[in-house]
């Protein structure tokens, strides 16, 4: 993994993860990114008395399962209850709140597209995780190498996946309207 020889270049192997814990790292940045989008909808639909309590549920699952996790299973164990309490709480919460009273549609629409987007990503993932694996270049100038290629793949693959897609096309005139404004 990337980070993993970007840390040894860096501060030394003494710092290195295991990659249970690299990945659980991953899937909790992965899980709050997504849920950003539902919380910055939650909010500017004016839905803030019905949410208020769900950051306070996933604080408590959080340090409930942080501590079981913790001791259970170690340093990954802490992200993983991170990421599981934010899913337990504010990743049903918010979409329900958003869905059933905003857009006044299936919430189950968002949980199957977030699930799908999900295994996409652990695809990609390991897509270039096994390209990267092959090269075998050390030092500063194999970290720069695999940021790049990671960077070609998973852009390339997002684009082919969604090129064709309304959202796609919104965020494509969106992008080309800002550039024509700036000429």
């Amino acid at each position: 993994m990337i980070s993993q020889s970007f840390i040894k270049l860096w501060i030394g192997e003494d710092y290195l993860l295991e990659t249970v814990v690299l990945l659980a790292i991953v899937v909790e940045f992965y899980v709050k990114g997504t849920h950003s989008a539902a919380y910055i909808y939650r909010v500017t639909l004016g839905f803030f008395v019905e949410g208020r309590w769900s950051n306070f549920i996933a604080a408590g699952i959080n340090i409930v399962m942080s501590l079981l996790l913790g001791k259970w299973i170690g340093l990954e164990g802490i992200f993983i209850a991170t990421s599981l309490s934010r899913i337990l709480s504010v990743g049903i919460a918010d979409p329900v709140l958003i869905f059933s009273k905003g857009f006044k549609r299936n919430v189950s629409e968002y949980y199957i597209k977030y699930l799908s987007y999900f295994f996409l990503f652990i695809v990609i993932g390991w897509g270039c995780i096994c390209v990267t694996n092959k090269i075998e270049i050390e030092g500063w100038t194999g970290v720069i190498v695999n940021v790049v290629i990671v960077t070609i793949i998973f852009n390339l693959s997002m684009f082919l996946i969604f090129m064709r897609t309304k959202m796609f096309e919104d965020l494509y005139m969106t992008f080309f309207n800002v550039i024509k404004r700036k000429k």
